[in-house]
């Protein structure tokens, strides 16, 4: 919808923002780079784990899944230094399930450069459904480099990613 108004907005000659837009690029995981992970997104994964981007059948595309056949560490990050303000607040949305999933952390969070200082949720829950979470986070302070990312410490199970939004709030 939103693209359908900007397209209406551009052919009628006016300048309307279209407001919510995603900073985040790739964020409901639509393309995937030649080995399976999403476009526009670091993976790490353990060995013997995996990483694997379907693009369809998540609520509002598609969704990036990890599988982790024993104890683990994964992430999932994107780096967002141009489309982020330190200090600064955002709206950030996504969708997680998962299935035999247990880790003693699970959580997504804004970081610095050096993961010196972050601000996010460290206690991310996985459920066999999709599972909402919309929250308003403040970036760290950096100077260099903010990254969204989503990770898992101790990790076995598979969960899965999708609907990833960052939004820009009135910051006045």
């Amino acid at each position: 919808m939103k693209k359908f108004a900007f397209l209406l907005a551009a052919m009628l000659g006016l300048s309307v923002p279209v407001m919510g837009d995603n900073l985040l690029k790739n964020g409901e995981f639509e393309r995937t780079n030649a080995n399976g992970t999403p476009a526009n997104w670091i993976v790490a994964v353990p060995k013997g784990g995996s990483c694997k981007t379907v693009t369809t059948g998540a609520p509002d595309g598609g969704s990036v899944t990890f599988t982790l056949p024993e104890q683990g560490k994964f992430s999932l990050r994107q780096l967002m230094t141009k489309a982020l303000q330190p200090n600064t607040k955002y709206k950030v949305s996504f969708k997680l399930r998962g299935k035999n999933f247990k880790a003693s952390v699970l959580g997504m969070a804004f970081i610095n450069e050096g993961w010196s200082k972050a601000n996010g949720n460290f206690k991310l829950q996985v459920t066999e459904k999709w599972q909402e979470y919309e929250e308003i986070y403040t970036t760290p302070d950096f100077k260099k480099q903010a990254w969204l990312v989503f990770y898992g410490l101790k990790a076995a199970g598979t969960v899965e990613i999708c609907d990833v939004e960052v939004e820009a709030l009135d910051n006045d």
